[in-house]
């Protein structure tokens, strides 16, 4: 009996050996890798501009502007053209000769209106204008007046778009500025900024950085 248990110890031992220990690799799978791929800006915007003034039937175009400036008076009314030419003469009337070149040009795309105003505490205030209602924020320093020439073209005398007269067929012909109560305020020289723009990608954090835009510095002498 001591003899068979015996035996069948001996075959537990040596007859159920244990398997060696396989170590099982997991192979991962490689990582996605997403890239951002971002759109680079290009501007096919093909309108130059330019801010103008007019003498002897010539207009002019303003590569700064000083003069005297007083609390409510005016500064001066700039013509805005599609245009950037050092001198344009032109027969005929300009409200004709306006709406023509402005006809000529993609109406798809739209203008604006940009007034700089630093201040002397630092602060810099950058007017966006695209209509009347945009005019009205900033004007204890500079009031903005906006001017269709076009629609009032038998007019001899007519005054600035009012918000109820503004449309999408409205063309801005000029712009008048003038002086509020606290331009004494005001760290000069302003800016005064023309441009034109189709879509929202024209701009980047509310700021326009496209290629056609014109921008006129106007000084104080009287300082």
């Amino acid at each position: 009996m001591k003899k068979f248990l015996l035996l069948a110890l001996l075959f537990l031992l040596t007859g159920c050996e244990r398997e060696p220990f396989r170590e099982i690799k997991t192979i991962k799978e490689p990582e996605k890798t997403t890239e951002k791929v971002s759109l680079e800006y290009v501007d096919e915007n093909p309108i130059n501009m330019g801010l103008y003034t007019k003498k002897n039937n010539t207009y002019t175009l303003l590569k700064s502007y000083n003069t005297n400036i007083y609390p409510n008076k005016d500064i001066n009314t700039f013509q805005i053209l599609p245009k950037n030419d050092e001198f344009i003469t032109f027969k005929g009337r300009y409200t004709d000769y306006v709406k023509s070149t402005w006809d000529s040009i993609n109406t798809n795309y739209k203008m604006g209106i940009i007034l700089t105003i630093p201040l002397k505490d630092g602060t810099v205030i950058n007017e966006y204008i695209y209509d009347p209602s945009n005019t009205l924020k900033n004007q204890k320093y500079i009031g903005v007046y906006l001017y269709d020439a076009v629609i009032h073209a038998k007019d001899k005398w007519y005054s600035h778009i009012t918000n109820e007269e503004f449309n999408e067929n409205t063309i801005i012909t000029s712009v008048k500025l003038t002086a509020g109560n606290s331009e004494a305020d005001i760290n000069y020289p302003i800016k005064l900024s023309v441009f034109t723009y189709d879509t929202d990608d024209d701009f980047s954090k509310d700021e326009y950085r496209g290629q056609s835009i014109y921008t006129l510095l106007i000084d104080k002498t009287n300082k």
